[in-house]
């Protein structure tokens, strides 16, 4: 099989340089570091080529704003990597990735990256192209681990995502998305045998332990689960997120809801400098991440729940494993479907739960 060549849009930011390494070190493939700062990516390109030798690595401009510079550098890859924060330009990329004959797998957390991508749908099909969004571990992994413990149970009853981060964030434009998704608050949860908006009073209250503690998890918008409760028969399910710390979480969280909703797009700038002073400034220097599936049914006539979850102190690898993971299927053509999805609902759960444990990953399961 001829090596595959990636393109790495935005591969010089702090997700990027994870998933680059990670992928150097685990696939035999060619990449491309690219993005508006030609000097950023030539700079990591050669500090790689360096770090694993063979001359794998190589640069080039590309600017989400200007599609002609797209067309250009997408010349010659099989698969483009959106690892920046661009959810208004995702069909335009995806436009030019089409022209090229090229894939495409992103990061991206908000419904209308996606549902620009749906627009391309027909066309990504008529070309047999392969386009994974919402790859990560949130969104990316929710699905995932719903579905790996849908055998454990003779009846699903409930399936709920809590997390709790301790992360940094490399610059204030890295949080562009998570101020997007705050400020919007339109979440979605399944209860009671149907989808509805979440409401404030839908925060679900979840103890972490140390050092995160009892938290108030915000539900999130999370549309690969939407499958998931006609596929088990669901009566419940949803994503929910806690806050990085208590200035986040009392303060800063709502002032960045009310300020968004007052000013929309023009407070987004704004909002990212406060949330990245409020986390950076305010939370422990331990990184630490923890993703818990907390899940019910039935089994042999008796009530099950099950505990599944990760607890780590590598929030890079926990995000850049998942995407690996997710390209090994691809480049080994074992994705449950082509053509355009999400990637929760598109990988073999149980062969990427295999693979990131593999990879350094602490997946433990727990009957309660």
């Amino acid at each position: 099989m001829p090596v595959k060549t990636f393109l790495a849009l935005g591969g010089y930011g702090g997700v990027g340089k994870a998933l680059a390494r990670l992928m150097l070190k685990e696939l035999d493939c060619n990449l491309i570091i690219a993005g508006r700062n030609l000097t950023s990516a030539i700079d990591f390109a050669r500090l790689l080529n360096q770090e694993f030798p063979g001359g794998r690595v190589s640069a080039r401009y590309a600017d989400a704003d200007n599609p002609e510079s797209l067309e250009k550098a997408f010349t010659g890859i099989d698969m483009v990597m959106v690892l920046s924060t661009t959810p208004f330009r995702t069909k335009v990329i995806g436009q030019a990735a089409l022209k090229n004959n090229a894939d495409y797998l992103d990061i991206l957390l908000q419904k209308d990256a996606f549902r620009q991508l749906e627009e391309l749908a027909n066309k990504i099909e008529s070309q047999a192209r392969t386009f994974i969004s919402g790859a990560g571990f949130h969104p990316g992994l929710p699905a995932v681990f719903i579905q790996y413990a849908a055998p454990h149970f003779d009846k699903y009853i409930k399936a709920n995502i809590v997390m709790a981060m301790n992360a940094r964030f490399e610059t204030p434009s890295s949080t562009v998305e998570i101020v997007r998704e705050m400020g919007a608050f339109d979440a979605e949860i399944f209860k009671y045998g149907e989808w509805r908006r979440a409401k404030m009073k839908d925060f679900l209250k979840y103890d972490f332990g140390p050092p995160f503690g009892p938290q108030s998890c915000a539900p999130l918008q999370m549309d690969e689960l939407k499958p998931l409760p006609e596929k088990y028969g669901l009566v419940e399910t949803g994503v929910y997120a806690g806050g990085f710390n208590k200035v986040f979480n009392y303060f800063v969280a709502p002032y960045v809801i009310l300020i968004y909703n007052i000013w929309k797009e023009a407070s987004v700038k704004h909002l990212c400098k406060v949330m990245y002073w409020a986390v950076n400034k305010f939370s422990p220097p331990e990184m630490r991440i923890i993703f818990i599936l907390l899940a019910e049914g039935l089994k042999d006539g008796k009530l099950r729940k099950i505990k599944l979850y990760v607890d780590t102190q590598n929030p890079y690898l926990f995000t850049a494993g998942p995407i690996v993971c997710c390209i090994k299927q691809y480049l080994q053509g074992s994705l449950k479907q082509k053509g355009l999805g999400l990637m929760g609902n598109m990988v073999d759960e149980k062969k990427i739960i295999q693979d990131l444990i593999a990879l350094g990953i602490p997946i433990v399961m727990e009957y309660l």
